[in-house]
């Protein structure tokens, strides 16, 4: 999704204003996890030091993410309001916040972030990919039914694209749009699948909260603590 990177600057701005503003509480703890990350080169950190702000950007956005805050602290405060309604709202102040992020860049900067939300989308599709592997691996897919699982998920994929880069549409619209397409995306699953693997794959999903949040075994997320059932990719 297009406008990821700049969510993730937004957050990473924001975070870093509340680090400043609880620097005294952190103490030592606090820089040393900081550069840990940032020796990793982990974290949205390093999102900004790749687009070289200038300190004037940094300054504006800094100014840009304390508004923010103090505008959700206000609706999170507001006890007078449905829930809804602040849903609604937090939308909406999240929107006007990304599109304030995205014109203090420059064009370059605008392009290297759409370069590194590609990378970044990258490797999501190979983890989703290697994920897909283990579960057509322990659902003993045909490969027919591998390629109509490529096609569906690239269909998929495509349209939820569209849906969230898609400006127009208020919260309620974009979420019974997401809402749909995950029903049609279910529907194709259970047309793909044969009735034994429709059933396994309905015990996986009935075990996944168990094992996730759960001790025993110290499996994987979503498998069942011997690292048996498939993460939840599909």
């Amino acid at each position: 999704m297009k406008h990821n990177i700049l969510l993730i600057m937004a957050m990473a701005f924001t975070l870093a204003t509340y680090a400043q503003q609880h620097q005294k509480r952190g103490g030592d703890r606090q820089k040393g996890q900081s550069e840990w990350r940032g020796q990793r080169g982990e974290g949205p950190g390093r999102l900004m030091n790749e687009l070289n702000l200038s300190e004037g950007q940094k300054e504006q956005m800094k100014a840009l993410n304390q508004s923010f805050m103090q505008k959700m602290k206000t609706l999170n405060e507001n006890e007078n309001i449905t829930v809804k309604q602040q849903r609604d709202e937090r939308f909406n102040l999240m929107k006007q916040h990304r599109a304030e992020m995205k014109n203090l860049l420059t064009p370059e900067q605008k392009e290297k972030a759409e370069n590194l939300r590609a990378e970044q989308q990258k490797k999501m599709q190979a983890a989703k990919a290697k994920g897909f592997e283990k579960m057509a691996e322990q659902l003993k897919l045909s490969e027919d039914q591998k390629n109509q699982f490529a096609k569906m998920q690239e269909k998929h994929r495509s349209t939820m694209q569209a849906i969230m880069q898609n400006e127009k549409l208020d919260r309620g619209q974009r979420d019974n749009q997401l809402k749909a397409l995950k029903a049609e995306h279910n529907n194709e699953i259970s047309r793909i699948l044969t009735k034994e693997q429709k059933n396994q794959l309905d015990q996986w999903k009935q075990q996944r909260p168990k094992f996730r949040h759960g001790r025993p075994g110290h499996g994987p997320r979503g498998g069942n603590g011997q690292g048996e059932g498939p993460r939840q990719f599909i």
